[in-house]
């Protein structure tokens, strides 16, 4: 009760939270099912490797992700909006920086990485990895979205935001598989994160217009 009266968001940021990662987590393993029984069995296992390899930088900011939501709470509390645009741009440019380094990386050394830590036989899954990569790129550029949307005190916007944009993603998955491979199913994942920020950017937006049109005062 007394973390819940302190940050009174905190538990809808938890359940949303919650519910985000089930719809994830159950469209992580749906999405490689449609690929093998689309592109078949080897297919799905090149898109396996691509989607492990880039999960690592997904975990990069996992950690980033739980720790920006109290101090964007707490700015918007606060009404000290510029703060908070600061704190919502700034930390996403510098990890978009680096997962893009990271996936330049993978563009011209990917083949080299897959033979020393997969072995010669995962070669192929360069070219998925870097789609995959790609997408993963924008997710991570994106990490502050959710928490500065949840701290805005709109979590039910965030869940339908996923919700509607892994519904796209299920419906460009087998276009994309049937018509372009497994580059083409990596290549969705880029489609639906850019779904996902773009929509996830239009609320925020709108919320920040919103109160500032209430003439809500900005102190900084």
């Amino acid at each position: 009760a007394g973390i819940g009266r302190r940050f009174p968001g905190l538990w809808r940021f938890v359940w949303t939270t919650n519910l985000n990662s089930s719809i994830r987590m159950s469209s992580r393993e749906l999405d490689t099912l449609l690929v093998g029984g689309l592109a078949g069995v080897a297919a799905a296992g090149l898109y396996k490797v691509a989607k492990q390899f880039a999960g690592i930088l997904g975990r990069f900011s996992d950690p980033l992700y739980q720790s920006i939501y109290p101090e964007l709470a707490g700015l918007w509390a606060a009404q000290k909006f510029r703060r908070f645009k600061q704190l919502l741009l700034l930390p996403g440019l510098l990890a978009g920086f680096f997962s893009l380094f990271v996936w330049f990386f993978i563009l011209f050394s990917g083949k080299f990485v897959l033979a020393l830590t997969m072995g010669e036989a995962f070669i192929g899954s360069q070219p998925v990895l870097v789609w995959y990569m790609l997408a993963m790129v924008i997710a991570v550029s994106g990490f502050p979205l959710q928490p500065a949307l949840l701290a805005m005190g709109k979590p039910q916007l965030s869940f339908f935001t996923h919700l509607g944009s892994t519904g796209l993603y299920f419906a460009v998955l087998p276009l994309f598989t049937i018509h372009y491979g497994v580059c083409g199913a990596a290549a969705s994942y880029v489609v639906y994160y850019l779904v996902w920020s773009s929509m996830m950017i239009f609320f925020i937006r709108r919320t920040l217009a919103a109160a500032t049109a209430a003439g809500i005062k900005d102190e900084r």
